[in-house]
């Protein structure tokens, strides 16, 4: 999705990106992709990663490889950090889909 040309602001196109859990932080991860230096974002689009303490995948923040990354911290329990349903349900993203109105 980061190194598509149509992804850009619009009125029917991608304003926010939202990551939970990325391995995006990696190098051998972004290597895969092409993207061995900073990740791009078009701009006008926000980002914002959450990442879980103790969630192997996600153990690098994303702004030090992303910068236009937001990267906000949750708590997703020891026993399954990187729970996709803990991560929908936390705080950071409802507030966001209520910010944006995408419901």
């Amino acid at each position: 999705m980061l190194t598509r040309d149509d992804t850009g602001p619009g009125p029917d196109s991608l304003t926010t990106l939202v990551t939970c859990g990325s391995p995006l932080a990696w190098p051998t991860i972004r290597h895969s992709l092409g993207q061995d230096a900073v990740l791009p974002l078009p701009d006008g689009i926000k980002w914002l990663n959450l990442h879980a303490a103790g969630d192997i995948v996600a153990q690098s923040r994303l702004a030090a490889v992303a910068p236009a990354a937001r990267d906000e911290p949750v708590s997703n329990g020891i026993s399954n950090p990187h729970s996709a349903l803990r991560y929908v349900e936390k705080q950071p993203l409802a507030d966001l889909i209520v910010k944006t109105g995408a419901l």
